[in-house]
């Protein structure tokens, strides 16, 4: 069976490339690890699509990584995301815009 996980995982190339002066926690990948290994050890094909870290303050493109166990390998795909903490400008910005948005198209 061919399973999609969502999940923040944060596998070691999206650490290298983006996360390596903020601070994020890896209980999510520890977590989303441990299953993963135990659906390929039951013959199922996963692919995991991660939310990624949101505090590095910067933009961050889509892109993909493979990630090998013993039970076999299984592909990470990131979305593109402007990676700033909530209480940012920027995302309060777009925070307002959308919902100014959302108001105008429900009236």
């Amino acid at each position: 069976m061919r399973i999609a996980y969502v999940s923040n995982y944060l596998g070691e190339s999206f650490i290298k490339k983006h996360a390596q002066s903020a601070s994020y926690s890896i209980s999510g990948t520890l977590k989303t690890h441990g299953v993963i290994q135990t659906l390929l050890a039951n013959g199922h094909e996963v692919s995991v699509f991660s939310t990624g870290i949101t505090n590095c303050n910067k933009y961050i493109s889509n892109f993909s990584e493979q990630i090998q166990t013993n039970f076999g390998n299984y592909n990470v795909y990131y979305s593109k995301i402007f990676s700033f903490k909530k209480c940012s400008p920027l995302n309060s910005f777009f925070l307002l815009l959308k919902l100014l948005i959302n108001k105008n198209l429900m009236q």
